[in-house]
């Protein structure tokens, strides 16, 4: 048996589970409404990153949306400036990683996930990269990823 943590990579919004069984619940679902990006992941959810400035949109954060999402109105959310014309704050190239609770794994798993992200940014002008590690033992240098967009 391997604890292993999944780190989700870059930007997009996350569910995980497993065929049959569901070994993860991502648990962004709250009563918060006032805040639209709040900075404060559920238990065992914990980030990090290069955005070093106050936005709390350009690093992992619960977003909220009355528009809903791909299952309830919060999901995990990581943005960035979208036109250096009105800002630089927040341009990469930068890393920003969302390990998500521990989990323990047999060798007999399927892992699968759902995610949204902005199509034109990722597609056309490749301006970032999705990826999907699994980390054993807290070595996050030696990560391997599994998925990667």
């Amino acid at each position: 048996m391997k604890k292993i943590y999944l780190a989700l990579a870059v930007c997009g919004f996350v569910s995980m589970g497993v065929q049959g069984q569901t070994i993860l619940s991502e648990d962004f679902e709250s009563d918060n409404t006032e805040t639209t990006f709040d900075p404060n992941l559920p238990t065992g959810w914990t980030t990090t990153g290069d955005y070093l400035g106050n936005r709390d949109d350009y690093r992992w954060n619960v977003y909220y949306s009355s528009d809903g999402t791909i299952s309830g109105t919060h999901c995990a959310s990581c943005d960035a400036t979208m036109y250096t014309s009105i800002s630089t704050e927040g341009i990469g190239p930068r890393e920003e990683i969302l390990f998500s609770p521990e989990l323990t794994l047999d060798d007999n798993y399927q892992l699968s996930f759902n995610w949204k992200a902005a199509s034109a940014s990722a597609l056309e002008n490749e301006e970032y990269e999705l990826q999907v590690r699994v980390v054993v033992d807290g070595d996050v240098a030696n990560a391997q990823t599994i998925w990667s967009f």
